[in-house]
């Protein structure tokens, strides 16, 4: 059975996801992508949702930068 992140595609903005995994929003210890549980795609950016497993916190990590409601990759696509 595939996991919700494994199907489909995204743009992955490689710093931004490297900074929001550097540590757990509670235990300040660097993540793990395997221990992603859920993902909510907005177009080609998507939200993960990684359960930590030293003290169980669930931390949202997002793939790209925001600009308002709007992720900059979607307007970096538009413009070219």
């Amino acid at each position: 059975m595939l996991v919700g992140y494994k199907i489909g595609r995204r743009v992955v903005e490689l710093d931004t996801l490297t900074e929001s995994l550097l540590a757990c929003s509670a235990c300040q210890v660097p993540m793990n992508l395997l221990n992603t549980v859920e993902s909510r795609d907005f177009g080609l950016a998507c939200v993960l949702d990684i359960q930590f497993s030293n003290c169980g916190a669930v931390n949202n990590v997002a793939t790209g930068r925001k600009h308002g409601r709007v992720y900059d990759m979607i307007t970096k696509l538009a413009f070219g």
